[in-house]
């Protein structure tokens, strides 16, 4: 059908924003650093430095593992201290980039959940210690490097008080659902004077031995002459067997209609 609209009024070109690099800020707040300190952290980086650092590390770690009492045994545990954080956890799994800072405020210090504001629950005086526990139990997991599954939950966990320290601050990066899917999902960054635990040392070469002579030729020389002596045996069997019957069955002459011309046979 026939149209007096010009191009112009059809068609319109979008105005796309220049590509961007993110600012050192923007990494930084999408990062998790340790920014802490304990007596497990500094037992840690001194056997780091030591003359055998994985092995006095798992010893370390073992220790904690088998003594403490701040020790997160499982997941049922882990979310006995931290209550309600499996329902912002599915929250943010539901809606992912969707998120409403309100309504996650609102979840987060709700009586399901905290129970109070973000702020009075990171200004409260134990929460450094709380904190700082559960990335001791992150770091026993790591150098053990056991219960895979109970190490992934806690590292959510330093995910969700990420966001409930950033709800607290009133931080600008949740204003958007990207900004709030973003901080949910902020890398868990290990202390570079501990990690990476330093590689197991490859085992001492084994010395190997100059190969000997080929022993194919003298084991085919053998097996000619045994070859040859078995040939020998046979033949020898075979012609006194042949002479045996000779004697002792001779030869029918076939001209004798009775058998009365044949020879007897010889006697045993």
């Amino acid at each position: 059908m026939p149209t007096t609209n010009l191009p112009s009024e059809l068609f319109k070109l979008a105005v796309v924003r220049a590509p961007r690099r993110p600012v050192v800020s923007e990494e930084n707040a999408r990062r998790i650093t340790y920014d802490l300190t304990s007596t497990l952290y500094g037992d840690l980086v001194t056997d780091r430095g030591g003359a055998d650092p994985r092995v006095d590390m798992v010893a370390t770690a073992t220790a904690y593992a088998s003594a403490s009492s701040d020790l997160i045994a499982d997941v049922d545990a882990l979310k006995v201290i931290f209550p309600g954080f499996d329902r912002v956890d599915d929250y943010m799994r539901t809606v992912m980039r969707n998120a409403v800072k309100a309504d996650l405020k609102n979840l987060v210090e709700s009586a399901d959940v905290l129970g109070m504001t973000a702020a009075t629950y990171v200004g409260d005086a134990g929460y450094s210690a709380l904190k700082s526990r559960l990335w001791d139990n992150v770091f026993v997991r790591t150098v053990l490097g056991d219960q895979a599954a109970l190490r992934t939950e806690e590292v959510r966990t330093l995910r969700l008080l990420n966001l409930i320290e950033k709800i607290a601050s009133n931080d600008p990066l949740l204003n958007t659902g990207p900004g709030i899917w973003s901080a949910y999902m902020a890398t868990v960054v290990l202390p570079g004077d501990v990690f990476p635990m330093p590689d197991v040392p490859l085992p001492t070469e084994p010395q190997t031995q100059p190969a000997g002579p080929d022993p194919v030729p003298a084991w085919s020389a053998e097996l000619e002459k045994s070859k040859a002596a078995y040939a020998e045996v046979r033949s020898a069997y075979d012609e006194q067997v042949f002479l045996y019957r000779n004697e002792r069955y001779p030869k029918r002459k076939e001209s004798d209609p009775d058998d009365s011309l044949q020879a007897q046979c010889a006697e045993t």
